[in-house]
């Protein structure tokens, strides 16, 4: 790749060329303070560089677009035009002009239009100068793989005026935060020290280990379940001995004859046993237990029948109660008169006749017999109440 000319158009149109003959050294000179410096900034920018690092000053002041005329070795050309970043007040334009094949004539700034952005530029470049598909992968693993492209190659074409008499640096942008890395890891390749096919070869080195890993692995798990295998082996004759199925004696002393007896196990059948119910013990005692949970299930259910029974008295006799201190009141006065529809108290005339004290009195005298049949009923229930405990309990 080569440069021919590096154009700068201004906000109005106007174009400020500066051309290059091809295969040969150029020397630009001029006054000081004219721009010079600037070029490879100018240069870096067109090229998807990710900042902008033009000074300040005029030329940030006075340009609209940075542009610059390539030419590869299949004789293709390439117009990249990138706007200047003061005019939207960023730090740099993300996309980019690529016009392929211009010709000589130089677009005019009205037909420049960005359509493309700076990744894609950068990988159109890598592509375009030849860097073949590469990787460097670090032995640490403490960062991500590297892939060298277009943006690595500037460390090593740029060289400006600083960076000559530098004792500290020798490439363009050394001082910048993880360039010195990236150098490390890209120079092997560009100095052509790593295989054009080095990435099959990784890629292919990266396939083998993921098989060997595979296949360490499977073998760990066989050797494991041929361990669990002969343990579970020796388990199931233990268990088939103590249910029956193998004598007494079969006591197999490794992996064949513990397999041979399993063989065995696996192709025996079952044959169910022949008990006679009418002399066997086990149906008696079937028998009796249902009996016993019969008779279980009544004495819960009288229980049950007598404690709600309790409770219900508890309660009558509690309202019974209050009702014969109410009939009590007709101790205050005594029953001389004879007219009904009279107050007892003061002669007044009632608008109902109120009861006699005899009907009140027969009242009375019923609820006191309640009283003390279910005073008298009370004992006796939780007597049976108790008598059903204990037989619960036996």
């Amino acid at each position: 790749m080569q440069i021919k000319k590096i154009i700068l158009y201004s906000h109005s149109g106007e174009k400020r060329i500066l051309p290059f003959e091809l295969g040969r050294v150029n020397i630009i000179t001029g006054e000081s303070k004219s721009g010079k410096s600037a070029l490879i900034e100018i240069l870096n920018y067109c090229l998807a560089s990710s900042g902008c690092d033009i000074p300040e000053g005029i030329i940030r002041d006075t340009v609209s677009y940075f542009a610059v005329l390539l030419t590869f070795k299949d004789s293709e050309t390439a117009f990249i035009a990138r706007e200047n970043p003061n005019i939207k007040g960023i730090q740099a334009s993300t996309t980019v002009c690529l016009i392929r094949n211009l010709g000589e004539e130089l677009p005019e700034l009205e037909s420049i239009n960005s359509n493309l952005n700076v990744d894609s530029l950068k990988e159109f470049l890598t592509r375009k100068i030849g860097i073949s598909e590469n990787v460097h992968v670090p032995d640490t693993l403490t960062r991500e793989p590297l892939k060298a492209n277009f943006k690595h190659s500037r460390f090593y074409c740029y060289q400006p005026q600083y960076l000559v008499a530098d004792p500290y640096q020798l490439f363009y942008n050394q001082n910048k935060e993880f360039v010195p890395q990236s150098i490390k890891d890209t120079l092997p390749y560009f100095l052509g020290a790593v295989n054009e096919n080095s990435l099959a070869i990784e890629s292919e080195i990266t396939q083998l280990k993921k098989l060997l890993n595979r296949l360490l692995r499977e073998k760990r798990e066989s050797e494991k379940i041929k361990a669990e295998g002969i343990s579970q082996a020796f388990s199931l004759v233990n268990e088939a001995r103590e249910i029956g199925i193998l004598e007494k004696s079969a006591n197999p002393q490794n992996q064949i004859e513990a397999y041979s007896l399993l063989e065995y196990v696996s192709k025996w059948e079952y044959q169910p046993l022949e008990v006679k119910a009418e002399n066997s013990a086990l149906k008696e005692l079937i028998d009796k237990r249902g009996e016993l949970r019969i008779e279980l299930s009544k004495i819960s259910d009288n229980k049950k029948a007598a404690t709600d029974y309790l409770k219900n008295s508890f309660g009558y006799s509690s309202e019974a109660k209050q009702q014969e201190i109410r009939l009590e009141s007709i101790n205050l006065y005594n029953d001389s008169s004879k007219d009904k529809s009279l107050c007892p108290l003061c002669n007044s005339k009632l608008n109902n006749p109120i009861p006699s004290i005899e009907s009140i009195n027969q009242s009375l005298a019923s609820i006191r017999e309640d009283l003390r049949f279910t005073k008298a009923e009370n004992p006796r229930i939780q007597s049976y109440i108790d008598t059903i405990d204990s037989q619960y309990h036996l």
